[in-house]
């Protein structure tokens, strides 16, 4: 049985939250038991400034049109978290971000601005 959940919240309290499912030991055929498997497919949540975007999208190796069979789970995942499409942008004189990545897929799904508070009141998200 599969159960896909998704988390939000600071990095190593998920990540104690993930531990602590994996301590758990659930009763198998024969009396036998096994250990709960906790496979990540995470979401993260990048928070930077706008004007940075061109730097991030680069450094985490964003190409315009890639992986076109995953647009629909893309537009879902979108809709959902109420982001939008990333704009195509020129990225050839940008410089990218550091980021070490070794044999991890990253498939970015789409952009949301900040949110705009006046008067210590929520006003919604600023218009892409």
């Amino acid at each position: 049985m599969h159960l896909y959940i998704m988390t939000r919240g600071i990095k190593y309290l998920s990540d104690q939250l993930i531990d602590s499912m994996c301590a758990n030991m659930l009763p198998y055929a024969d009396g036998k038991a096994v250990q709960l498997a906790v496979r990540p497919v995470r979401f993260y949540e990048l928070v930077f400034p706008k004007e940075s975007l061109g730097a991030v999208l680069k450094g985490i190796g964003h190409k315009e049109g890639n992986d076109k069979k995953l647009e629909i789970q893309r537009n879902i995942l979108r809709t959902a978290l109420g982001a939008k499409k990333i704009p195509k942008m020129d990225l050839t004189k940008v410089n990218p971000i550091n980021i070490h990545n070794v044999c991890t897929a990253i498939y970015p799904i789409g952009i949301k601005h900040d949110g705009v508070w006046k008067d210590g009141e929520f006003k919604g998200y600023e218009l892409l």
